[in-house]
């Protein structure tokens, strides 16, 4: 793969070869011009990426140093109402069930949809 440098080379190359012919001490001039830009901006991009980084991670050090606790019992106490509320046949909503058994067993909700074969072991539980 093809550095940026060497991509900009070709392109000032193919851009004025009649020039680089007629003179080719201004072609060698402006190629090393090109060089020398490429070169510094490089220097200057890593040197801000780098920077960039630098800040990233003393704020994910920052946030990790802190964890915040996160009260989800009111959370559970509605999932489990909704299986109950499912489980006593009364109507709920497809959604709420699949929310419920996502919280109650602290999977993904694509993990559930994507691995749970749901059967229906009481007959006339009504789905919305």
């Amino acid at each position: 793969m093809k550095t940026n440098v060497a991509l900009l080379k070709e392109r000032v190359r193919a851009r004025c070869p009649m020039y680089a012919v007629e003179h080719p001490e201004a072609a060698e001039a402006i190629t090393a011009l090109v060089e020398r830009w490429c070169s510094r901006y490089s220097e200057v991009l890593k040197a801000e990426t780098e920077r960039l980084n630098r800040e990233y991670q003393a704020a994910v050090a920052e946030r990790a140093a802190a964890p915040v606790a996160v009260d989800i019992s009111e959370l559970l106490k509605l999932a489990h109402h909704t299986l109950a509320q499912a489980q006593a046949g009364a109507p709920v909503r497809w959604e709420a069930v699949s929310v419920a058994l996502g919280i109650a067993t602290g999977r993904r909700m694509a993990e559930v949809h994507s691995s749970a074969t749901p059967k229906s072991t009481l007959r006339g539980i009504p789905l919305r």
